[in-house]
């Protein structure tokens, strides 16, 4: 799901970064992480949403998109605040993953984290090394926003 804000957008080296590339780069990294990607939506605002970061409108075409596809995630390639992520699991169900840019990188990144030997470990997994520490930060970033959503 992307939202192109009218005014200065995400910039890239030559100009503006389109909203279509952005989203055609985070569905390469949903399927780096294992998800198959089964559409995508776009939505042009002044500003985000208050309450749920896109319109009311476009909340109920995904929510329509998501249970015709039976799909389980839905990835914002903004960052979603928790009030945003509470709001929209309310009307697109808590079984739905939501998920924003940074939290599928981190994701990607625990996924991928391969540590050797024994070492220190945080929660119970090992931390030893830079892909450790990489999947323990992932993990606190992660449990710190569950938390946060869940009014911690």
């Amino acid at each position: 799901m992307g939202v192109e804000l009218k005014g200065p957008a995400a910039l890239s080296s030559d100009g503006y970064w389109p909203v279509e590339e952005s989203l055609a780069e985070l569905a390469q990294l949903a399927r780096t992480a294992g998800l198959v990607v089964v559409g995508q939506a776009v939505q042009r605002l002044e500003h985000p949403h208050p309450a749920t970061f896109i319109g009311p409108g476009k909340v109920r075409e995904v929510g329509e998109r998501v249970a015709e596809t039976a799909a389980d995630v839905v990835i914002f390639d903004d960052e979603l605040s928790p009030r945003h992520q509470r709001e929209l699991e309310m009307v697109l169900g808590e079984e739905i993953k939501l998920l924003d840019r940074t939290a599928l990188i981190l994701d990607i990144f625990a996924q991928h984290a391969n540590t050797r030997g024994p070492g220190p470990t945080w929660r119970g997994r090992q931390v030893d090394g830079p892909a450790g520490l990489l999947a323990a930060l992932a993990c606190a970033v992660l449990a710190r926003r569950n938390w946060r959503l869940t009014g911690g």
